[in-house]
């Protein structure tokens, strides 16, 4: 097994930098956490809406195999930024609340004005395709409009 030391460190964010930039979305890297039982590592990122989930990776046999796993999961960051970023153009002004788990299950959510939607799933991907769905896919503008009449 591999140990994480600086050099590897380094190559685990280069590696998320180089599958970010190939993304063409603002992503940016707040740090590599590594816990002392060295069996896994937590990447904390963010994007222009705020923070994402942290990501864990887990040590794997080879560095080939982790950078692997560190760009699967740089694409599954990606697209909960263009769900975002789908949300913030369809509800200007709103803020995403801090996403946490829950009884196993990840929570998701949005406060538009005086609304707070909240959505979870078996995963943070999961979670905001859900919240997505009721927003956009619901018509929470056209409810909106239609309760103010």
């Amino acid at each position: 097994m591999l140990a994480y030391g600086p050099i590897y460190v380094a190559n685990i964010e280069k590696g998320f930098r180089q599958a970010v930039i190939d993304l063409k979305r603002v992503i940016v890297l707040d740090g590599i956490d590594i816990p002392r039982e060295n069996s896994r590592f937590r990447i904390r990122c963010h994007d222009l809406n705020g923070p994402l989930p942290e990501l864990v990776i887990y040590k794997a046999e080879n560095g080939t195999e982790v950078l692997d796993r560190v760009r699967n999961r740089a694409c599954w960051l990606y697209a909960i930024a263009r769900i975002r970023a789908d949300l913030q153009r369809y509800l200007a002004g709103s803020r995403f609340l801090f996403s946490t788990t829950i009884e196993g299950k990840a929570v998701v959510g949005l406060r538009a004005g005086p609304l707070t939607f909240l959505e979870d799933g078996e995963d943070f991907l999961a979670a905001y395709h859900k919240l997505r769905g009721r927003i956009i896919g619901g018509g929470v503008l056209e409810a909106e409009g239609d309760a103010e009449n």
